[in-house]
């Protein structure tokens, strides 16, 4: 997620910003297990659940994502996911081995994001409401765009 806001950092020894998700953006991002980044989605509210986010963004549609590795926040699109703890139960050892095996190859897209995170371009605060930023972003010469096939066949689809 990407911070927006316009309260300033809190001083003292709490540092700690507290968020409600309604500042921030939510983003979706493709990356390949070598760890290229291969395509960005448009920016959500940061109150957007990751699985409403990522239908909007129209990425699934007309692809096969059975062999795709995801946290979570996406079960149910029939991706790869980590057993969740059953309710009231611990979780067993197998479903752990699982996790960690699912979570080895995860970390590569939590790397790719802390790298996102670190280009200047994001470092500031986008200082509008989310609600302000253009339709037409891409245009904008901050705006992030990544030339790649599956950008392409998004553009096809609409």
């Amino acid at each position: 997620m990407l911070r927006s806001s316009r309260s300033p950092r809190p001083k003292g020894r709490n540092q700690r910003v507290q968020t409600t998700g309604a500042s921030l953006l939510n983003v979706q991002v493709l990356v390949t297990p070598a760890g290229r980044l291969v395509w960005v989605s448009d920016p959500c509210p940061g109150s957007t659940h990751d699985v409403a986010a990522l239908d909007a963004s129209g990425l699934l549609e007309g692809l096969d994502v059975s062999g795709w590795v995801a946290d979570k926040g996406y079960i149910g699109r029939g991706m790869i996911n980590p057993p969740r703890k059953p309710a009231g139960k611990k979780i067993s050892d197998t479903a752990k081995e699982v996790s960690r095996s699912i979570n080895r190859v995860r970390y590569i897209v939590e790397q790719v994001n802390a790298h996102i995170k670190t280009w200047k371009i994001l470092k500031e605060d986008y200082r509008r409401p989310p609600g302000h930023i253009p339709t037409n972003h891409h245009s904008h010469p901050h705006a992030l765009h990544l030339h790649h096939p599956l950008n392409s066949l998004q553009e096809v689809k609409e």
